[in-house]
């Protein structure tokens, strides 16, 4: 029968459903360390971008410079874009006349 809430955890003999617990407690409580120690190690690696500031886990707030990184790197891609285009409007311009001749 199940014991009542609240009543003292059974004594644990070896080999006892108890003892399989208290183990696997104890690994999961090394593995809750090793994902910790993994976020302090990774901490700072995904960036997080926002107008106003950011703030981590630890509630210290990311200061807006990766915010000009952002517009930096967003604003060469969205150059390098700009001239792909260019250069099909270019291809298009000079088989006009083939896409006249040819409509779909």
């Amino acid at each position: 029968p199940p014991a009542p809430p609240g009543a003292a955890p059974p004594v644990a003999s070896a080999g006892s459903p108890a003892v399989s617990l208290e183990e696997e407690n104890a690994r999961l409580a090394s593995r809750v360390l090793e994902l910790e120690g993994l976020l302090e190690r990774t901490q700072g690696l995904c960036e997080l971008l926002d107008d106003e500031g950011a703030c981590s886990v630890d509630g210290t707030c990311l200061s807006n410079d990766g915010f000009a990184q952002a517009l930096r790197a967003r604003g060469a891609w969205l150059l390098g874009l700009l001239a792909l285009q260019s250069c099909s409007s270019f291809v298009l311009a000079g088989n006009e006349a083939l896409l006249a001749s040819h409509p779909s």
